[in-house]
């Protein structure tokens, strides 16, 4: 493989479609939409574990084994907000996650809801920096 970099994701879906390139890692709901029409074929999910949405599919770990790739969101406030509010917020964001409306939407697009506390998210943004930065210095990658 070789990897073709982009600014953004609308470049590398248009030469995917048109053939230009071959393969493109990207979330399922950003491609439902051409999924649906058939203009993009899924072959595997890069997270650790299957969500509703992809129960079908074979996990890139079954060939790949250790390869995970998951996006996640956070929401994220200045560092100057007070605890009291940040635990306010992250309490009623948890709330609204609970919604079943909102989850069955959520999840039927392929994307799992985990809540966590402040301290949860900053370690798994540490978790992830961690893990590419080894992936970076393995790989001998490079600004050009």
């Amino acid at each position: 493989m070789i990897h073709v970099p982009y600014k953004g994701s609308s470049g590398s879906v248009n030469d995917l479609i048109s053939g230009q390139v071959s393969a493109l890692f990207s979330s399922l709901p950003s491609l439902q939409g051409l999924i649906d029409k058939g203009y993009v074929r899924l072959l595997a999910a890069t997270a650790p574990s299957q969500s509703p949405a992809t129960k079908h599919l074979p996990l890139m770990s079954a060939t790949l084994p250790e390869f995970e790739y998951a996006t996640w969101y956070a929401m994220y406030a200045p560092l100057a907000t007070p605890p009291a509010l940040v635990e306010r917020i992250n309490q009623a964001l948890s709330r609204a996650l609970k919604n079943p409306a909102l989850t069955s939407k959520v999840e039927a697009a392929g994307t799992e809801l985990r809540t966590g506390s402040a301290e949860e998210v900053l370690q798994w943004t540490q978790r992830d920096a961690a893990k590419w930065r080894r992936v970076i210095q393995d790989a001998k990658i490079t600004l050009e």
